[in-house]
């Protein structure tokens, strides 16, 4: 019989409402593997640790299960992130060409240019003082994304962009959370916060559209204005993109650079391996893929850390996997957090061990327990883009300055579209010499 874990009146639902992620890492810990019935503000939530399970839903019944978009839609428009069913392999297949056909060595020529700029950024503020990280990190992951999906430069959108972005994501993560008995209130300043973002995008991205009107194709915008609303909503397309596109992939850079500080000796080996790639005439994708040291170090961060937490799925029909019993009409909550640390298969699963990857790569084993990007017939497109972008900004960074950590560097988690530290990365900073 599946443990059932209550929350009300006992001290985790506080924690729950304080930092939901921290829970599901002391789950992951105290639970390892073990899938759960979780209850929050009186209703049932099915929890997935088990891999195994979380395959066979994602995979083997996923028309048993559909995807759990609760306000995204509504705030962002339709979007291949925002529907199901036909209309969603439509979408699907509107813009997948932009993302997976991206040109490699253009993208690392691309990323390596706006990682350039955030470092000399970086280092102009902080001088070796503790300084955040995050807000540069993401300008450069949607410029990259901007430039080499979406067909223009993030400028053209305004220099408020991101900022509207995020305000809705946190209503967006406020209100499709389980957060039992936590404050209207607050809400409710979200809302008018995130309905005006919306607004303000809306207008400057119908200024974009009129502007592409008649222009060839071959980009995405111009596509999309020459296709009629029945087509495709072009906002909720564009800005589903441009969110899915730099959010996460700037959340294990700003992991991973975090993780670095940590960790002198492994900093300094990397950088070795990374030596001239920020300034050197030409880099191709095949030289940076071929860094295992590196790419061993991303499987490491991106399995620590997981961008996505979790992934959110409701029942449609009454079933058992396993013994299980999953209810109709419940929401299933994938933890990826608790996938990829099961102690069982990564022992020590928030140590950082390269080692564990052999020539940069998964073993077949662990594979089956790393899914960052999710996992079936809606894992992420952008996937090979986003690893590629992460390996050619640490190439950057490391290449370029020392990360040093905070004084204090206690870790609090918030989750909007991914997982961020609460109160920001901070980490100092010093050119290399």
């Amino acid at each position: 019989m599946t443990e059932l874990i209550r929350t009300t009146g006992t001290p985790l639902i506080e924690a729950w409402l304080s930092s939901p992620c921290h829970v599901l890492y002391h789950l992951a810990k105290a639970k390892p593997g073990q899938n759960l019935d979780i209850e929050l503000g009186g209703a049932v939530f099915h929890l997935v640790q088990d891999a195994d399970t979380a395959h066979t839903i994602l995979r083997d019944r996923n028309e048993s299960f559909h995807k759990y978009f609760g306000s995204y839609a509504r705030l962002f428009g339709e979007s291949r992130l925002t529907v199901n069913g036909g209309h969603w392999r439509k979408l699907r297949d509107y813009s997948q060409s932009y993302i997976v056909d991206a040109n490699a060595d253009d993208l690392v020529r691309t990323a390596r240019g706006y990682f350039q700029a955030a470092c000399t950024d970086l280092l102009a503020n902080s001088g070796g003082v503790e300084y955040p990280v995050a807000d540069v990190i993401d300008f450069a992951a949607a410029e990259t994304v901007s430039d080499m999906v979406l067909g223009f430069p993030l400028k053209e959108w305004g220099s408020a962009t991101l900022d509207d972005v995020r305000k809705i994501l946190r209503l967006a993560s406020w209100e499709n959370f389980p957060r039992p008995s936590a404050s209207g209130v607050e809400q409710s300043f979200l809302a008018l916060d995130a309905e005006d973002a919306k607004a303000d995008l809306q207008a400057r991205f119908s200024a974009i559209l009129a502007n592409k009107a008649g222009s060839e194709g071959g980009t995405l915008i111009a596509d999309l204005a020459q296709a009629g609303p029945d087509e495709v909503d072009s906002f909720g397309e564009l800005a589903t993109l441009l969110f899915a596109g730099f959010d996460t992939t700037a959340s294990a850079i700003t992991w991973s650079m975090w993780l670095l500080a940590q960790d002198p000796a492994l900093q300094a080996r990397l950088r070795a391996s990374v030596k001239g790639m920020a300034t050197r005439q030409t880099l191709t994708a095949k030289e940076v893929l071929a860094l295992d040291d590196l790419n061993a170090f991303v499987i490491e961060a991106l399995r620590i850390f997981p961008p996505v937490p979790v992934l959110s799925r409701l029942v449609v029909e009454d079933m058992q996997i396993d013994g299980w019993s999953l209810k109709k009409g419940h929401r299933v909550l994938l933890s990826i957090i608790g996938v990829q640390q099961d102690s069982r298969v990564f022992p020590d699963p928030l140590d950082v061990r390269p080692q564990r990857h052999p020539n940069g790569a998964l073993t077949k084993d662990r594979a089956n327990h790393f899914m960052p990007f999710g996992d079936g017939r809606r894992v992420c497109p952008g996937a090979r883009f986003a690893n590629l972008e992460i390996l050619v900004a640490l190439a950057v960074i490391l290449d370029t300055m020392q990360l040093d950590p905070p004084a204090a560097p206690k870790i609090e988690l918030r989750w909007d579209a991914s997982m961020r530290q609460a109160n920001g990365t901070k980490l100092a900073m010093t050119a290399l010499h």
